[in-house]
């Protein structure tokens, strides 16, 4: 059974590789989903939105994890969902980012005015958490330092 609570210190993180064809690494990554708090009610932070987002974000120090987070009150709820996360292999070459683990596959592309654009991005992780079959289209996406 997934936890929703935050991960005890000594929790492993999974293995991040990260192949750079810059000298200037990525610092984090955040990508973004909505989702609505009736299908994650049991899970969900302390709040009053009815939307919610659920971020799969990789720090500096290469950790990953999921994280829901209610918009109106800034509440979240990291996601111990990292045990089934397993490897993941972060690919930046030229004007792209591409991402592989077991939970999520996703391409982004720097934008010709700046930032950044979510291409794709397929992932298990609803069916993980027990969320009811659909489409849960991705809200957005950040990276630092790419």
């Amino acid at each position: 059974m997934m936890s929703a609570q935050p991960a005890p210190r000594t929790a492993r993180t999974p293995l991040v590789t990260i192949e750079l064809d810059r000298p200037a690494g990525l610092r984090s990554i955040v990508i973004r989903w909505g989702v609505s708090r009736g299908a994650v009610e049991s899970i969900a932070p302390k709040g009053t939105s009815r939307m919610l987002e659920l971020e799969f974000r990789i720090d500096q120090e290469t950790r990953t994890k999921w994280v829901l987070l209610d918009p109106g009150t800034h509440a979240a709820r990291i996601i111990e969902a990292s045990s089934a996360m397993g490897a993941v292999r972060i690919t930046h070459r030229g004007r792209s980012v591409h991402i592989e683990s077991e939970l999520l596959s996703c391409y982004i592309e720097e934008a010709s005015g700046g930032g950044f654009e979510l291409i794709y991005a397929r992932t298990a992780i609803f069916s993980v958490l027990g969320v009811p079959g659909g489409r849960y289209e991705p809200i957005g996406c950040e990276l630092v330092g790419a």
